[in-house]
């Protein structure tokens, strides 16, 4: 009895069909991500935006640096800044804290009592008059958080 022994070998086919369900795994994969990512920037920047408005408010209930303390939307560069004062422009730089949004978010719809780009907080009872909403939205989904103020300096986000 002789015996022959079958090679088997991997086909193109096979090849093909394996690298195409590889790059489906993997096509999937890197859209779930960037879904989570892009989700995740918008929920940190939210909590980062109030952390900073509740930081003004509290310097300015404890007088800190003798000063009302604000919040700065910039809506061109896309930045958000703490600073020290009553009026933006001419704040002392030295006491600002900024942070840039990512990329794939934006500023939008600031709806302000009184207008402009600025949350002033007033000293001891950190109320404000320029209480109002704004929206923060992710580009390429369109989600978006909407940050509330209301004239007693308390925040919601929705």
């Amino acid at each position: 009895m002789h015996l022959t022994s079958k090679i088997r070998g991997l086909t193109l086919v096979d090849l093909i069909l394996t690298l195409g369900i590889f790059g489906i795994v993997v096509g999937s994969g890197a859209v779930i991500l960037s879904d989570f990512l892009n989700r995740s920037y918008l929920q940190n920047t939210s909590r980062s935006v109030v952390d900073h408005l509740r930081r003004a408010q509290g310097f300015a209930m404890i007088r800190y640096q003798d000063s009302e303390w604000g919040v700065h939307f910039d809506t061109v560069d896309q930045r958000f800044t703490l600073f020290k004062g009553t009026v933006f422009a001419t704040r002392d730089p030295a006491f600002d804290e900024s942070e840039d949004l990512p990329d794939s978010l934006s500023l939008q719809n600031i709806v302000l009592n009184g207008g402009g780009n600025d949350v002033i907080f007033n000293q001891v009872l950190g109320n404000t008059s320029q209480h109002g909403s704004f929206i923060i939205r992710e580009t390429l989904t369109n989600r978006q958080v909407t940050i509330t103020l209301n004239p007693y300096g308390q925040v919601e986000v929705n």
